[in-house]
């Protein structure tokens, strides 16, 4: 397996997110694997949550981000 195709946008040799014509590989330095991906979000979402609660909120209604589940009250992080 080519190292490009464990990118997470990676899609039948297209970017899915990027507006490219062929995958750039390793060296696109939008580049990540879902694993990074996933830890980007997580450390994005524990940033949003230690704000204070008006900008947070402010945060989830501006892009919508009552349903995730990492900015519910109580939840954990590891889960």
């Amino acid at each position: 397996m080519k190292q490009e195709q464990n990118c997470f946008a990676y899609m039948n040799g297209k970017c899915k997110v990027l507006r490219v014509k062929q995958c750039e590989g390793v060296g696109c330095s939008f580049f990540k694997t879902s694993t990074q991906l996933q830890m980007d979000r997580l450390k994005a979402f524990e940033h949003i949550q230690s704000l204070d609660v008006k900008i947070r909120n402010e945060i989830i209604d501006m892009y919508n981000l009552d349903n995730s589940n990492y900015l519910k009250e109580g939840m954990s992080y590891g889960n």
